[in-house]
């Protein structure tokens, strides 16, 4: 018998406070893989949606739909907290509201980030991966500038 589980919650953290039965915290133990989050790994996104519309597609029996630029856009840029399974279901929702040949930013009803911190991570995160050397020197002697305020 095999058995596969998942959990957010620390197993042995849970087995300290004796809320998780040690026994079968080992077992579960053995074959133990730990899978970073969703944000962690920028580069599966887009994979993963595209996994996604090709399953959601043949499931609702619609032609499969590409992501426009500002779709993928607007998927790297949010941070994921419900992981995978929050993917799947922007994806899915976004087949069933959408008509068109695209699957557009506003078919996929994701929050806009109302902190600008957040915001600035984002786009220096963004400039750090595609960026030329001028975009590179700019984004330096912009925290330049902040730095000299302080």
């Amino acid at each position: 018998m095999r058995l596969v589980a998942a959990t957010s919650i620390d197993l042995a953290q849970a087995v300290e406070a004796g809320k998780f039965h040690e026994r079968l915290y080992h077992y579960l133990s053995e074959g133990r893989l730990d899978l970073p989050a969703l944000r962690e790994q920028p580069g599966n996104i887009l994979p993963l949606a595209e996994y996604f519309v090709g399953i959601y597609s043949q499931r609702l029996n619609l032609p499969v739909q590409l992501l426009s630029d500002e779709a993928q856009h607007a998927l790297q840029s949010h941070s994921w907290p419900g992981n995978t399974r929050e993917l799947e279901n922007v994806i899915h929702f976004a087949l069933l509201v959408s008509s068109g040949e695209e699957i557009l930013p506003e078919h996929l009803n994701l929050p806009q980030s109302t902190n600008p911190v957040a915001e600035v991570e984002r786009l220096v995160g963004q400039i750090l991966v595609d960026a030329k050397e001028e975009q590179l020197l700019a984004v330096k002697r912009l925290l330049e500038r902040i730095q000299s305020k302080d």
